[in-house]
């Protein structure tokens, strides 16, 4: 009789049983990793998108300090108007924006987390 050909003892059942449930377990894993690589590229758009919205922001404010700068300098009520409307639409934008994005937490925030999935056997 060939080694293939005879049952395994308790000892190497129980080898064969650890195997499939390591086997097993790698499997969750691999799932679980593609999972958290699809969260770090969704995490990094949204980041990169933030940034950008910073980052105009930014220019967004310093263009509308150098336009009152030279309003106030030139003493023209006109483009001290202009100025101001600017900056209230501006702030309009940000409320929007703020509104938006509460919303799309709390649209994506789970009431409560998941369960974890049960151990593999």
């Amino acid at each position: 009789m060939s080694f293939l050909d005879r049952k395994p003892d308790a000892t190497e059942s129980a080898i064969l049983a650890n195997e499939k449930t390591i086997l097993k377990n790698q499997e969750t894993m691999m799932i679980n990793v593609a999972a958290l690589v699809a969260e770090v590229a969704n995490n990094t758009t949204v980041e990169g998108s933030t940034l950008v919205l910073i980052q105009g922001l930014a220019a967004s404010q310093t263009s509308l300090s150098v336009q009152l700068a030279a309003a106030i300098a030139a003493n023209d009520p006109v483009a001290l108007a202009a100025v101001q409307a600017s900056i209230d639409a501006s702030v309009a934008q940000l409320n929007t924006n703020d509104t938006q994005l509460a919303a799309a937490v709390l649209a994506n925030t789970p009431a409560t987390l998941p369960p974890p999935p049960p151990p593999a056997s």
